[in-house]
């Protein structure tokens, strides 16, 4: 997410850009009615389950086969008698560095590839309106669903309200991802800015809206970007949701002291943060400077690649 974050919930749009790291499911049906889930990445181990335990909601949130259950769940109980068995190989360690994850939607882009899976088992196509509603449901309903899209279309877009609308991101927009070295827990913040939504910060959230939809019509993303990192250091001391974690304000400091714009991305409090300049030079004279204060970036291009079914 570059920009939109928090604001995307009160449905204000989010500018998403999918990045060159992928979830790969490989599916193989059997004629049996075991359901094998064989995971690596952010969730590991070999699971079994049969096709009702999967529909019964007693998967736990740690196991390789709860992503799988809440796709399963939220498919169309039809579709559903088309299934026997299976076995599921997971792959997500693109999404994480050193066992901690990198904060770029694994769980999103893993929901839209066992989505996609399963849909082939049952010879249909991928659905992204079934991968949203998997996703919510994993979730507890928390969240935009943003992610999920950007996983499903790939490419740079807009996505407001459960809509994706594709864009060309501007020719001068160079991003630097930098790895802020703690994992955050996206749930969490987002229930600490529900809970936090009063009428003494309703002038911060309308702030933000505004900032995010004044970058949607902006000719000039980047100036426009460096506004809503603004407005959003501005909300977030407004609720007190810890976006700008300590790590995300040193961050800042390099950055800003080089006339560089910095923010959090997605939820915050640790993950990724994003800079970004018009000038690649300086921006690598600040990746240096970075990786001397501990801080490393991220290998992460924008690609307009989204979900791919191989046969």
């Amino acid at each position: 997410m570059i920009a939109g974050e928090y604001a995307v919930l009160d449905g204000a749009p989010a500018w998403m850009t999918a990045v060159n790291r992928r979830a790969r499911v490989q599916a193989t049906p059997d004629s049996s009615d075991v359901w094998r889930v064989m995971s690596t990445g952010g969730v590991e181990g070999v699971v079994d389950h049969s096709l009702t335990e999967l529909c019964a909601d007693e998967i736990n949130s740690t196991s390789p086969a709860y992503l799988l259950s809440a796709v399963i769940r939220s498919a169309d109980t039809e579709h559903l008698k088309r299934l026997s068995g299976a076995t599921l190989i997971i792959d997500s360690s693109d999404f994480s560095k050193d066992r901690l994850k990198l904060g770029i939607g694994s769980s999103a882009a893993v929901t839209v590839a066992l989505q996609a899976a399963v849909a082939t088992l049952m010879n249909e196509p991928p659905d992204h309106d079934h991968a949203q509603k998997a996703h919510r449901l994993a979730q507890h309903g928390s969240g935009s669903g943003a992610d999920v899209a950007a996983a499903f279309f790939g490419g740079n877009l807009w996505f407001s309200a459960g809509r994706a609308t594709p864009f060309e991101a501007p020719a001068q927009f160079h991003p630097l991802f930098v790895w802020s070295g703690e994992s955050a827990s996206t749930t969490q913040l987002v229930a600490r800015y529900r809970a936090a939504q009063t009428a003494v910060n309703q002038r911060q959230r309308d702030a933000l809206r505004s900032a995010s939809f004044a970058l949607l019509e902006s000719t000039d993303k980047p100036a426009a970007l460096a506004r809503f990192a603004t407005a959003l250091e501005q909300f977030d001391h407004a609720h007190e949701i810890g976006i700008f974690s300590p790590a995300h304000r040193r961050i800042a400091e390099l950055a800003n002291s080089r006339s560089i714009p910095y923010k959090p991305c997605g939820a915050g409090g640790g993950d990724l943060g994003i800079a970004w300049s018009r000038d690649r030079d300086a921006l690598e004279v600040l990746r240096q400077a970075l990786a001397s204060a501990g801080y490393l970036s991220i290998d992460l291009e924008p690609t307009s690649h989204g979900i791919d079914v191989q046969l």
